[in-house]
């Protein structure tokens, strides 16, 4: 008797546990997704359309102005992140010269480290899109 009580502590201990596990981690993709989406400019058009709730008429007017800030915000957040990957390539070859071969080995395979993620991320992302 006393095993069968404590088996059924324990099958509802991990249980729960998993349970809460899993709920946690899914919260956490949703927020964090919805951060990474901020810049896009569909996200940009869908969070505006929520924040200000227009009409349908107000949606036909609207539509042409919301399109045009959407996409000025998207390429300007393109130019910066190119302008950002130009500084940092601009900063390894300026560190280049006064570090071993070793070093600069080192840099670079941190470098790709987090070119392969960011892609990883980018396609993870795209996926969830889908669905």
């Amino acid at each position: 008797m006393k095993t069968r009580a404590l088996l059924s502590i324990i099958i509802s201990l991990v249980t729960g546990f998993l349970i809460g596990f899993i709920v946690s981690s899914q919260i956490t993709r949703l927020r964090t997704r919805d951060v990474r989406s901020i810049s896009s400019a569909e996200s940009f058009k869908m969070r505006t359309y929520n924040l200000i709730n227009p009409t349908s008429d107000q949606i036909k007017e609207l539509d042409p102005v919301i399109d045009e800030y959407s996409e000025r915000f998207d390429s300007m957040r393109k130019v910066s992140h190119q302008g950002f990957k130009i500084l940092i390539e601009e900063y390894h070859n300026s560190l280049s010269p006064y570090l071993t071969e070793d070093q600069n080995e080192v840099l670079q395979d941190f470098a790709k480290k987090l070119r392969d993620k960011k892609h990883h991320n980018k396609d993870t992302d795209k996926e969830e899109n889908k669905e």
